[in-house]
């Protein structure tokens, strides 16, 4: 068994160098998305929803960076490992899929919590916007839970062979998604079916709930379980396809 786990370890081993790299690229990119909305959307639209533009789009920078890193990291991941590593369960007997398929998920959730601190601070910095600590806290334990839910949704998109698959899944459904999900117009400015379904999507929550607690807003606390639960099921897909991937 502790052979076992040594091996499963050296697999996923996390990458130093790599994890700064992206750590860096995610400050310029935070960056680019930051002036692209802030200061171009606010010479048109000074506020949005009562909100000055700079606290409104504040959340959903933090969220779209976090969401596309999660999405994307998860994705080539999975992909990396089973390309570079096909045939390593026959090696494993008896090692649990679950074991297999958490180890996958701690390790991208260690470095995407990373890349969430460093997005919020980059925001808070450009912006000059500080919530107060307790508001700052309280976002950053919402935020796990909707990037929990993106990882699991980027390695099941990684468990697909062709990497065209992946980027329609991520950048022609998911990342249109995030737009709609109050990034810049507000849900409920939307009327009917279109309205609930984009009020039930894991981004919304990140993004309008985020945008509740920087700004001293209500924020409905069920929306924790609902995202809890979000992630209880993904994990029992997760398991599932990862074994009918690792048993091929």
């Amino acid at each position: 068994m502790i052979f076992k786990k040594i091996m499963l370890k050296n697999e996923l081993r996390l990458d130093l160098h790599k994890i700064l790299l992206g750590l860096f690229f995610n400050i310029i990119g935070t960056c680019l998305v930051y002036f692209a909305l802030v200061t171009g959307l606010g010479k048109i639209l000074p506020r949005i929803d009562y909100l000055e533009v700079d606290k409104f789009i504040s959340s959903a920078i933090i969220g779209f960076t976090s969401g596309l890193m999660a999405l994307g990291l998860a994705s080539s991941y999975v992909t990396h490992y089973f390309q570079d590593s096909r045939g390593d369960y026959g090696r494993l007997p008896g090692m649990p899929i679950s074991q297999i398929y958490g180890s996958f998920l701690i390790r991208l959730w260690i470095i995407l919590i990373l890349h969430l601190l460093v997005t919020t601070l980059t925001v808070l910095i450009l912006s000059g916007f500080f919530p107060g600590l307790g508001r700052l806290l309280l976002f950053w334990i919402l935020a796990i839970l909707p990037l929990g839910i993106f990882i699991q949704l980027g390695m099941l998109i990684g468990l697909a062979e062709d990497r065209r698959n992946q980027f329609y899944w991520i950048f022609l459904i998911l990342v249109p998604l995030f737009l709609m999900s109050g990034m810049i117009i507000p849900t409920h400015f939307h009327t009917g079916f279109i309205s609930k379904l984009l009020m039930a999507l894991p981004s919304t929550v990140l993004i309008e709930g985020g945008r509740s607690i920087l700004t001293r807003q209500p924020f409905e606390f069920l929306n924790i379980l609902y995202l809890l639960a979000l992630n209880i099921l993904l994990f029992i897909g997760g398991i599932f396809f990862f074994k009918r991937k690792l048993q091929n």
